[in-house]
């Protein structure tokens, strides 16, 4: 159980750099998903809504080991 007195946000937050990568992994895994799946994704770019194809989708696996890594989940695969 979780001892309150001993419990310091900022120790998640550490100054918001695991919270933007617990974020980015999370765009990072929905962009492969649609990539695998062949499903294009909608951008809003330069004030139009944009479809970009499956096939146009960078491949983010370095990325995604990377972001893993930081998170100290380095056993995680893509999409676990």
């Amino acid at each position: 159980m979780l001892d309150h007195e001993e419990f310091d946000p900022t120790d998640i937050l550490n100054g918001g750099r695991l919270v933007d990568a617990a974020l980015r992994r999370g765009v990072v895994e929905a962009l492969i998903r649609h990539k695998r799946l062949g499903e294009p994704i909608v951008e809003y770019i330069d004030g139009e809504v944009v479809l970009t194809p499956a096939e146009e989708i960078p491949d983010f696996a370095e990325e995604l080991w990377q972001l893993n890594e930081l998170l100290g989940d380095e056993g995680r695969g893509p999409l676990s």
